[in-house]
């Protein structure tokens, strides 16, 4: 709607480390927030020392962003038509 921000929070839940933390903001999208827990996730899994981190979602364009581009992102040393991330 012109005029209106949209808000977003993220959220990130380990039940068995015990671990909840959330972030939130104005402007995006959902991806975006979906985009923006991924992002806390693994800050958290490397503050943490995680040797592993399983990730859940529903969205489609996030695992699709995950486990269908990420390999293309790396190998193209994180640019897109000459630009980085």
């Amino acid at each position: 709607m012109v005029g209106m921000n949209r808000k977003w929070k993220a959220a990130v839940w380990s039940p068995t480390r015990q671990v909840a933390q959330a972030t939130e903001g104005e402007g995006g999208s959902s991806q975006l927030a979906e985009l923006k827990a991924v992002h806390l996730a693994l800050d958290i899994a490397e503050r943490e020392k995680w040797p592993k981190l399983y990730l859940c979602t529903d969205s489609w364009i996030l695992a699709n962003a995950l486990w269908g581009w990420l390999d293309r992102w790396k190998k193209a040393s994180w640019q897109h038509r000459g630009k980085p991330f």
